[in-house]
């Protein structure tokens, strides 16, 4: 896995790091990562000096491992 990493202080004493993914696994493995990805920017901010106010991830491609989760969603979304 590859992830960009971007870390944005806007002069200021707090920072925003921002992730992309080109493939995410959306079931699986995504709330642990988030979690990962949390701890990793306080820990970088605290190192830096600064706060962390913002975690953003964005997923070029999801990966669904389970679509029978996903459904009902598809359902609803292909009756719009």
């Amino acid at each position: 896995m590859h992830a960009a990493v971007g870390i944005y202080t806007g002069g200021q004493e707090r920072t925003s790091h921002f992730r992309l993914y080109p493939m995410h696994y959306l079931w699986a493995r995504a709330y642990g990562n988030y979690l990962g990805l949390i701890h990793l920017g306080r820990f970088v901010a605290f190192e830096m000096g600064l706060e962390l106010t913002a975690l953003s991830c964005v997923a070029l491609v999801a990966k669904v491992e389970e679509p029978e989760l996903i459904a009902p969603f598809q359902e609803a979304t292909e009756a719009i």
